[in-house]
Parts: C-alpha cells; structure tokens; sequence
C-alpha cells in the first residue's frame, strides 16, 4: 500500500504550478472549484492534469487560439489610444507570445537616415533632413533601377527600406516545415492609394524552398489585411 503526505502532495502542486507558467492557475481552479472539506482535493486535480499530455496539449492549443483572438479584436483598439507607453507595453507582451506575432504597423515620428558618401539625393524618401529636405542614399543596381521605375508614376508618393534590424520594420510570417519563420521586404511604396512592400527575388529566380515559403508568406498576409480593411470600412460606414 503506498500513501503520501500533504507535504508531498503540496510539492507535487508547485512543480506543477511551475509548468502552468507560476500564473496561479492551480490556486484559482481551488478558490473556484475546492472543497473546504478537503484542502488538498484540488491540489491533486491539478497535479493530475499537468501530467496529462493531452490535457496540456489541449490547454496550449485554447490559450494560443485565445491569446490571437484577443490580439486580433483589440490591436487596432491600442492603435487608437493616446498612450505610447501603452502601446509599448501591449506590444511587449504580444511579442512575448510568439516567434513571430502581429502589431499595428507604426512608422516612428523620426529616424537616423544615413548620408552616404556617393549617394543619391532622393526628396521623395519617406524621412528626409531638415537642413536639405533630401535623404542621400547609395542604392544598389536592382534598387536604384526600381524606384528610377516608381518616380514615373502618377500616384507614387515615397519609399522607404525595411531593415530587418529596426524595431519599427515590417515582418510577415511564413512556415516551412512546421515552423514559423519571420521574413522582411526589402522596401515598402507608398502610392496615393496603396502601400507595397517588396522581396528581392522575383518568382522565375526562386530556387529554395525557403524563398518559396517567404513569398507564399506574402501572399497569404495581404488578402488577410485586406480582409481586415473592409471590415473596418464596413463597421465605420453603418
């Protein structure tokens, strides 16, 4: 016959509290569910589903589904606060969640926008100097070739890279085997009626699965966006 003590069983709990993130999910099961009868039923219901794979499993999969749905139905709420310490925070804690996970796209009011030697002098940079009204950038060959493109256009307004570095950059997930990958345009566009952001690699000269599953990561991103624009639209409009 095998017995153990409410030390053992208390100890149980907090490795078990451990793995549930030390949140204090097990203490608010018992102040919900517990018996005052018995102290150390609740203790056990909870050490009993934390060794359960499938119950975790099924746990991890509600929190996630969740934790998006809440991201989705308030990101464009915080957009709107007066707060940037807010946004901050809030950011924080969806970057927390996932390897990669989404935010409202915000520009910063101001950037350090290198003068290069033997460069160019574009006005139409989305961030120019004060003192000259210009950026002086050094494009390389397909860059240079591209916006020389988008200046004959009615509609084009400005440009701007997409460091993968900055903090402010745009980033869309892909998967490739399983797992969430982030990628980064090159550049985005900004025309009077649309914004684009560009891959480096055109589709004739993909070659691994990798660049594949980057730009079917694009092509998945921008219906969803879409999607989310009408509906806004659509909520503003009734």
């Amino acid at each position: 016959m095998f017995t153990t003590t409410d030390t053992d069983i208390e100890r149980q709990f907090q490795i078990a509290d451990v793995k549930l993130g030390r949140e204090g999910i097990g203490m608010a099961y018992g102040n919900k569910y517990g018996d005052l009868s018995d102290l150390t039923a609740f203790k056990i219901d909870v050490i009993l589903f934390v060794a359960d794979e499938n119950c975790m499993n099924r746990l991890h999969t509600y929190a996630e589904n969740r934790f998006h749905g809440l991201n989705d139905d308030y990101r464009r709420y915080i957009a709107t606060i007066n707060s940037e310490k807010i946004r901050r925070d809030y950011d924080s804690i969806v970057s927390d969640g996932d390897v990669v996970s989404k935010h409202n796209f915000r520009l910063p009011e101001t950037i350090q926008v290198p003068h290069e030697a033997g460069g160019k002098e574009y006005r139409d940079h989305l961030f120019v100097s004060d003192t000259t009204g210009t950026a002086k950038l050094k494009l390389n060959g397909w860059e240079a070739d591209l916006i020389a493109e988008e200046e004959k256009r009615q509609d084009f307004v400005c440009w701007i890279r997409n460091p993968s570095r900055a903090s402010w950059a745009l980033c869309i997930p892909y998967e490739i085997n399983g797992e969430i990958k982030p990628t980064y345009p090159e550049m985005q566009l900004y025309h009077s009626l649309h914004i684009h952001s560009l891959l480096k690699h055109n589709l004739p000269q993909i070659s691994s699965s990798g660049e594949m599953n980057s730009v079917e990561g694009f092509v998945c991103y921008y219906p969803t966006l879409l999607q989310k624009y009408r509906s806004s639209r659509c909520c503003e409009n009734t």
